[in-house]
């Protein structure tokens, strides 16, 4: 039990980083595409948006798997203090 509750802690503190840095990273590629420039095409301005959307997509996720381990590390708690 021991184990597994480290395993777990240890899974819901790397998918809260990964959230965090895919944040940041949709962030930066929000910029990108409402900071006007010359030389950005449609093409370029669609890529943008819709990397922006799959990171904060994906973000979403590893927040929920992160939810979904802290909910089984809290079960796992509640068994060995009863």
């Amino acid at each position: 039990m021991k184990n597994q509750m480290k395993i777990l802690k240890g899974k819901v503190e790397d998918y809260q980083r990964f959230a965090y840095v895919l944040l940041a990273v949709s962030g930066f590629l929000y910029f990108g595409a409402v900071i006007p420039t010359i030389e950005k095409t449609e093409f370029g301005h669609v890529l943008l948006m819709a990397g922006t959307i799959f990171f904060i997509t994906a973000a979403t996720a590893c927040l929920f798997y992160a939810r979904h381990c802290k909910r089984c590390l809290h079960e796992i708690e509640e068994d060995q203090n009863v």
